[in-house]
């Protein structure tokens, strides 16, 4: 190859090709014209791509192959849901190539019909905005886990449980994030992350139900989360201030946060940007008070103060628990952990701000990690230091531990540096959740998973969301006016347990379904670990305040539901959806095992319908047997040639509404794991059935592929379902070809139904239309499918309203000449009995000696087949049918069904001859169900 075959190399090709799409109907237009680029041999078809209208394929060359420069080694893209694009085929990247051969020389030229501009139109653009590790995630984390209870509360905690206790308090709240953190690394190095942090990952990973309820919850969580931290603020502020508003402290902490969270609004509102570079600063303010603390514990004690040096004994005296009353509340070790594990909530803080970091796959696991690591530290170090150098106090005294939430500041080197350090970490915790509050509020409603939240999918130009900020400002507004910030911390750990329950859980089932598209980058996770973070949140809600955790768990379960029986159309390829894949995968595989039995027997249909919209009668009819619970597949057979029709049928039934499809999927010509859905009309169970397409060269050879490959190990049809063809005399070849249909599904061990008249049917109708019966004329044994089809119909609502009285009226009709006395109807009686049938009441129907009357004999012979009973092979047989077409016409005119057994349709007898049966039974009949089982049985009365 000459270099100019790969001068293309650093090339970029923009492909947008529109085909209308067409309904896929039953013959193929061979003629249909075709446009082809032809160079020296070489034909590239430009039709026939399988293109839909709406497609828009915009990829980049990265560069093209060796051993065939006409194709692309490697795109640019393969799937990109934020872009609407998909990896285009061959197909359509060759068709924009021509191509020139001279020898061994190929030269290949890219037909450039865009200009580099507009090709960079549809490329991704480089955010300018981004952060990276240590300011965007390790920062915020770390400013969010040294928030208000690290300088308010910890010292309380230890005057309460001890510090034996408060490390075991550390430490469970460390394990539970930790484990948190290990899923969520894992989740976060397994593909691209979005804005929405725990919302994006929890609804990618467990759907969209879960996903929205958790998103909810946890944007609510954080806005309260807001009102948390500032009312830390303002306890320090209120008490430190020499004057008041209001009379009283908690009502100029009410007013003084209401304005402190106006304040935080408006930071907000200038852009994230801003808040991280605020974040900076208040993150070096925080870690000098916290040195400062540090230092001043060595410094002279002040035991006025409750802050006694080392070397006092108050090691010994504040290792064990002692709790006391506080403001009349009773305190336990549920208590404390319920107070201080709002202080590691914060490790979500820069998966919160997922859409603004550089690359949040790396910087989420590594930024976290390193927080939790260092806060967990600290905390520990400062829970140990503050239990050895100060007193418990006495209670409802005014020093110690137990009554002076401000004690640190007294151990401190410089107390001002901790008031600085208190409101450094109150303000930035807070500024940190009034935005990462908005962004998952924003995140649910631009997925448009509840109707309610749109209004706040908008953002403005720089993506920030402008509305949702107002919403979190006001339920943070809503819970300042509580007042009370050991009253709001236990709400917090109840959304944030619930959140982290559903980050471990979601981790789990991932590893759980094994698909090969979960491959997480970062390798220090165990599904055993995930699975225990879930249990361990799960458990530790309850044990909090069981009150809380069972609203929390109410309002996620509602929400919940809601969008799962909206079925919101989203295809995120969650863990759910691969577990039952992997599900059904392994049930199919241990059916084999299990030894067919016929307690155990359920029809399973296969059900000629060519277009299913075209023949939604029998549908609706099989619909209407599902209380037999088998699988119900949709047949269709296309005509034409396969390598021709292929790309086309890729494309069809993109216009239909039934068919939920995404088109960047109908690649897949023919796949089990396409669905015909239709909404039921009637309020009761959607229409949910297997669609199983074929390309043959003719109906015949389709329908018995479809017959011998339809379904999946045992979940394969054993009964055939197909519409009566009413112009078989005028039609012989395809009559013939008919026949043979029926006669193949009987060969492959089929049952065959076969419908008449049951378009008169309006089965989409919510009115009761009731009157007859459903009759069934058992004349052949079958197995006992003629009984078995009718008994499963009955069940059927649809049916209960179409005839006569509560339950569906079965009457089963044997002909014998003894009459009701005779043995035949005592054996069949005594065997419905046994099959315990007693729905179904029996008619025992005499001919009476009485051949076929003449006028029927001379019918059959002028209109049904006019060739007359002397051409058939059996005339005999065929004159025994007339006579039982007039008994059926004698008593079942006026009924509502009919059922009726058909005989086998032999080789020796011809098409013509079988089709003549079929129709001296059912012409001008009620609609009637032609029905003929294996000669399998299906019913049986023992127990083993």
């Amino acid at each position: 190859c000459s270099s100019s075959a790969f001068a293309s190399n650093s090339m970029s090709s923009k492909l947008s090709k529109s085909v209308q799409m067409s309904r896929l109907a039953n013959t193929f237009e061979s003629n249909t014209p075709t446009s082809h680029s032809e160079v020296q041999g070489v034909v590239v078809e430009e039709k026939g791509l399988g293109v839909p209208q709406d497609a828009d394929y915009s990829y980049e060359v990265t560069f093209r192959s060796y051993v065939d420069p006409t194709e692309a080694n490697l795109h640019s893209i393969y799937y990109d849901p934020g872009r609407n694009k998909v990896r285009p085929t061959f197909q359509h990247s060759n068709a924009r190539h021509r191509t020139n051969f001279d020898g061994d020389d190929v030269n290949v030229i890219l037909e450039e019909s865009e200009s580099e501009s507009e090709l960079g139109s549809i490329l991704p653009k480089t955010p300018t905005a981004k952060f990276g590790t240590w300011d965007g995630v390790f920062t915020s984390c770390l400013l969010n886990i040294f928030g208000v209870i690290m300088f308010l509360r910890v010292g309380w905690i230890v005057g309460q449980a001890g510090t034996m206790l408060t490390l075991v308090v550390i430490g469970v709240s460390s394990i539970v994030v930790l484990l948190t953190a290990l899923s969520m690394s894992a989740i976060c190095t397994n593909g691209e992350i979005r804005a929405g942090g725990a919302y994006y990952m929890i609804s990618r990973s467990l759907g969209p139900s879960v996903g929205a309820a958790v998103g909810v919850i946890f944007s609510v969580g954080m806005s309260v989360a807001v009102a948390l931290y500032v009312i830390g603020f303002m306890e320090t502020f209120v008490e430190q201030a020499n004057f008041t508003l209001t009379g009283t402290a908690i009502n100029d902490a009410r007013v003084y946060g209401i304005l402190m969270a106006f304040v935080l609004l408006l930071i907000a509102l200038v852009g994230v940007g801003w808040v991280i570079k605020v974040q900076l600063i208040l993150l070096a303010l925080l870690v000098a008070s916290i040195i400062s603390f540090f230092i001043g514990s060595f410094l002279s004690p002040k035991p006025e103060a409750g802050f006694v040096g080392y070397n006092t004994g108050a090691s010994a005296d504040n290792f064990g628990p002692d709790f006391s009353p506080l403001n009349g509340v009773s305190t336990s070790f549920v208590v404390t952990f319920s107070v201080f594990f709002p202080a590691v909530t914060g490790i979500m803080a820069g998966a919160n701000i997922s859409g603004d970091l550089k690359n949040p796959s790396e910087s989420i696991p590594k930024g976290t990690l390193y927080a939790i690591g260092v806060s967990s530290v600290v905390y520990s170090l400062m829970a140990i230091v503050i239990g050895a150098v100060t007193v418990r106090g006495e209670p409802d005294g005014e020093i110690g531990l137990k009554n002076n939430f401000l004690i640190m500041t007294e151990v401190s080197a410089w107390g001002p540096l901790v008031f600085a350090g208190i409101y450094a970490a109150t303000f930035s915790s807070a500024l940190a959740s009034l935005v990462g509050a908005p962004r998952i509020l924003m995140s649910v409603a631009q997925d448009n998973l509840l109707p309610i939240l749109a209004p706040f999918a908008k953002t403005r130009a720089n993506g920030d969301p402008v509305r949702a900020y107002f919403v979190s400002f006001l339920l943070a507004c809503a819970c300042i006016l509580i007042g009370e910030l050991n009253i709001i911390a236990p709400l917090i750990t109840m959304f944030f347990m619930m959140t982290y329950a559903l980050i471990n859980f979601a981790c789990f089932q991932l590893s759980l379904a094994k698909s090969p598209g979960w491959r997480p980058q970062f390798r220090w996770y165990n599904k055993w670990t995930a699975f225990s973070g879930a249990l361990l949140c799960v458990v530790m809600m309850f044990l909090l305040n069981y009150l809380y955790a069972i609203i929390a768990t109410f309002i996620a379960a509602a929400i919940y539901k809601y969008i799962d029986y909206k079925q919101p159309n989203v295809n995120w390829g969650s863990a759910p959806e691969g577990r039952a894949l992997l599900h059904a995968i392994l049930s199919v595989q241990r059916l084999r095992t299990a030894q067919a039995h016929i307690k155990n027997f359920r029809p399973n249909y296969l059900v000629l319908t060519g277009d299913p919209n075209e023949r939604m009668h029998l549908v609706h009819f099989v619909h209407n047997l599902r209380k037999g619970f088998g699988a119900v597949f949709l047949g269709n057979v296309v005509i034409g040639d396969f390598l021709k029709m292929a790309s086309e049928s890729k494309s069809a039934k993109k216009e239909e509404p039934d068919f939920k499809r995404d088109w960047q999927n109908q690649k897949r010509l023919l796949s089990h794991d396409e669905y015909f859905v239709k909404k039921s009309t009637t309020g009761k169970q959607d229409m949910v059935m297997f669609n199983h397409r074929i390309i043959s060269k003719s109906l015949k050879d389709g329908c018995q592929s479809l017959i011998q490959t339809a379904g999946v190990g045992r979940l394969a049809p054993n009964t055939l379902i197909v519409g009566f063809k009413t112009d078989w005399a005028q039609k012989e070849e395809e009559t013939n070809d008919y026949v043979d249909i029926i006669r193949s599904a009987f060969a492959h061990n089929l049952g065959v139904l076969i419908g008449r008249g049951l378009r008169t049917f309006d089965f989409d109708s919510k009115k009761p239309d009731p009157f007859g019966t459903v009759d069934i004329w058992w004349l052949l044994d079958d197995g006992g499918l003629s009984v078995l089809i009718p008994y499963i119909m009955s069940k059927a609502q649809f049916w209960k309203t179409q005839t006569e009285g509560d339950t569906v009226p079965l009457r089963l009709f044997i002909i014998s000449d003894g009459g009701e006395n005779s043995e035949d109807f005592r054996r069949v009686s005594e065997l419905l009995r046994r099959f315990r049938l007693d729905e179904i009441s029996i008619h025992c129907v005499s001919t009476d000696g009485i051949d076929a009357s003449g006028a029927s004999i001379a019918h059959y012979d002028h209109t049904i087949a006019p060739q007359g009973l002397k051409s058939q092979a059996r005339p005999e047989v065929t004159k025994r049918w007339i006579r039982v077409s007039e008994l059926m016409r004698q008593h079942s005119l006026k009924a509502r069904l009919v059922y009726c057994t058909i005989p086998f349709p032999r080789e020796r007898i011809s098409a013509f001859e079988f089709m003549s049966w079929l129709e001296l039974l059912s012409e001008d009949m009620p609609p009637m169900i032609l029905i003929r089982g294996n000669g399998e049985s299906v019913l049986t009365w023992y127990s083993e």
